[in-house]
């Protein structure tokens, strides 16, 4: 186990699910909605699945991938180059 001090950045995982894809989390989130809107497919439903659809871009693009490029620099670049954003096989870095 990891000690995470003030001053000392988290470390980058990896491994299990990140190794699939770069935010499982957020790809389940989706993975659920979509459900709903399958399970009752109303305008808001899928509105409420577009939200979710761009919420999740416009946060990973524009502040968490930003970030752990600070943090992280070559290394996060090598894994995101290795890994996809959301879905397997969509959404290297080139």
């Amino acid at each position: 186990m990891w000690e995470l001090t003030p001053d000392e950045p988290t470390p980058l995982i990896t491994s299990g699910r990140f190794g699939v894809v770069r935010n499982p989390i957020l790809t389940s989130m989706r993975i659920t909605f979509a459900g709903m809107v399958l399970m009752a497919p109303t305008t808001v439903s899928i509105l409420g699945l577009a939200a979710i659809v761009t919420a999740n871009e416009l946060l990973v693009r524009l502040v968490k991938e930003l970030d752990l490029r600070r943090i992280h620099r070559q290394q996060y670049v090598q894994y995101a180059k290795a890994v996809d954003r959301f879905v397997p096989r969509i959404g290297r870095l080139k």
